[in-house]
């Protein structure tokens, strides 16, 4: 009996064996997941525009973020949004951004299916991809392969994995429906000249109001539904003052896949030139804004009428913004200044009438842009008109000219004023004050009053009230005037 129980023994162990194997074929082959270094993904993120009834949960829910991880996410997402106060209360039209998961997260969701194994992939969420640490530093996939240009998604099979599904055919946890993974081709190399004219642009329009976004990968919504993938690298969205959202598309990315894309948002095109040229790039946005930002041309005059007084303005480039109902007015100029005190008094004077002041760097580019500040403005520099402090300077006029001083009996500034018009002292007329001015590039700012000027040692200019101003008598000074105010 002995000897019959062995062959017994072994046949049962080889018919498991077969069981085994059959199994194990007809079995769905094994998954396996590995933990992403998102370094470089960290700097993507998704654009949504709010709409009528959304809250930031439902908005989480959507992109399907599981309910344990929505806190988590939520905190990043304010971070990722310092603009707005109040997450609980957003406003219909608000962009906000949704941040991809931390690293530490996306690290316990991959932890988490290696140790569930074989578990259907409806009964579970799974990370986005199945890519690995190379032994080199670079990241790979399982396959061998380096990332592909989309952003660094790749499949086991190496492979794009188009809407971020895992091998199973599970949906990925932070790609919402509809997905569109089109593909970019390459950018050329940058030169160095090409990217500060990138980046000083960019700078002067926030300066202006605008919110530039020029860095990383976003998804962007689509009107159509779904989501449109945007390289800002390339192609930077530029917020306007008045909530317009405009794509600048230098000419080397204007092909039919931007032009389709851009059909697919809300987005407007705006053509840029590969250069970076300030001057066409300018004009370009006028005319796309059908000129809520107006700009004139280097050399060209700005001029505005005020009650007694008109400024001519020409600046290296100049704008005005219209929202609102109010116009804004930007000069820029090239540093250094040679008149820097007349630029903070110009700032200070013309700051309350919404003209702003900026230098951008020189050729050398040893500057950054920086606007005007106003200089601290000193009361002693808008003294009154009274008999007091202009009778001594009105005598020695008076014996200069081989005249006898006789004061008037009444002392009171009208009295005064009078007194002097009688002795051609005193006419009504038009006072010129120049500054700024730079014959390469043509610049200067041109103030032309209407007042009372005095012919005294030295000359002074009489103000109405309404223009009293320390920083307009400080100008005044600058070019050898005594301003009063009555």
């Amino acid at each position: 009996m002995r000897h019959r129980r062995r062959p017994l023994s072994i046949a049962c162990a080889a018919l498991s064996g077969l069981c085994l194997v059959a199994s194990l074929c007809f079995a769905s082959p094994p998954k396996l997941y590995f933990e992403k270094n998102l370094q470089e993904q960290n700097k993507e993120r998704y654009a949504y525009r709010i709409k009528k009834g959304d809250h930031v949960y439902d908005i989480l829910r959507r992109f399907k973020i599981s309910s344990e991880l929505r806190p988590r996410i939520l905190e990043r997402t304010k971070e990722f949004n310092p603009q707005i106060e109040d997450a609980d209360r957003l406003e219909v039209g608000q962009r906000i951004t949704i941040p991809l998961p931390p690293e530490q997260v996306r690290g316990e969701l991959a932890l988490s299916s290696r140790e569930n194994g074989t578990r259907n992939a409806s009964e579970r969420e799974r990370p986005r991809t199945t890519e690995a640490e190379g032994t080199t530093g670079e990241k790979t996939s399982a396959a061998g392969k380096k990332p592909t240009a989309n952003g660094g998604k790749t499949s086991a099979a190496g492979k794009d994995s188009g809407g971020g599904k895992d091998a199973a055919g599970g949906k990925d946890l932070w790609s919402p429906p509809s997905r569109e993974t089109e593909a970019e081709p390459e950018p050329e190399p940058k030169p160095e000249g090409k990217d500060k004219q990138r980046r000083l642009a960019l700078k002067m329009l926030r300066e202006m109001g605008f919110s530039p976004s020029a860095e990383d990968k976003i998804l962007y919504p689509s009107q159509r539904g779904g989501w449109v993938h945007i390289d800002l690298d390339r192609t930077p969205i530029l917020e306007t003052p008045w909530g317009q959202s405009l794509l600048l598309v230098p000419d080397q990315y204007a092909t039919s896949l931007i032009r389709k894309k851009v059909e697919r948002t809300d987005l407007r095109a705006c053509r840029v030139k590969d250069s970076w040229a300030l001057t066409d790039l300018f004009q370009s946005l006028q005319k796309t804004t059908k000129s809520k930002l107006i700009f004139w041309s280097p050399g060209e005059s700005l001029i505005l009428n005020f009650r007694q007084m008109v400024l001519e303005m020409r600046a290296l480039y100049q704008f005005v913004i219209k929202t609102g109902g109010r116009s804004r007015y930007y000069l820029f100029f090239r540093a250094p200044l040679a008149q820097e005190r007349a630029a903070e008094l110009l700032a200070g004077f013309l700051g309350p009438k919404e003209i702003r002041f900026y230098t951008i760097p020189d050729a050398k580019g040893a500057r950054e842009l920086t606007q005007i500040r106003p200089s601290s403005a000193d009361p002693q520099e808008q003294p009154r008109f009274s008999f007091a402090n202009l009778w001594p300077r009105v005598e020695d006029t008076l014996r200069s000219k081989g005249e006898t001083p006789d004061p008037p009996g009444n002392r009171n500034p009208g009295t005064l004023l009078n007194f002097l018009r009688e002795r051609d002292l005193a006419e009504k007329g038009t006072v010129r004050l120049q500054f700024l001015q730079e014959e390469t590039p043509s610049t200067s700012v041109v103030l032309t009053l209407r007042a009372t000027k005095l012919r005294l040692d030295p000359p002074a200019v009489l103000l109405p009230d309404n223009m009293a101003d320390p920083y307009l008598c400080g100008l005044l000074g600058l070019e050898g005037y005594d301003g009063y105010s009555l």
